[in-house]
């Protein structure tokens, strides 16, 4: 599975987007400012993407080529303990 595929699993619910915030926390220092909110918003606040292109002024072009970027650097630095304590949530 993607990364993508997992986190967006992961905020279909409370728990779930409770472990999405935690690992963003545990990742802070290692994304840039617009990275972390991109994710933030997007799955763990689940904002629909007009209004996270609004509140961070994006184009929706650059949203999506932050988000893809911030999804890259993410899926980088998670290790394999990390990914299976995030599936057995799922």
């Amino acid at each position: 599975m993607q990364l993508r595929q997992i986190l967006r699993g992961l905020s279909k619910t409370y728990r779930g987007r409770t472990k999405v915030r935690e690992l963003l926390a545990r990742y802070k220092v290692r994304l840039s400012k617009n990275e972390y909110w991109v994710i933030q918003y997007t799955y763990a606040e689940e904002e629909p993407i007009s209004h996270v292109c609004e509140l961070l002024g994006f184009s929706k072009s650059l949203y999506h080529n932050t988000l893809n970027t911030a999804l890259s650097r993410l899926e980088i630095l998670i290790d394999d303990s990390t990914l299976r304590e995030i599936i057995k949530v799922l």
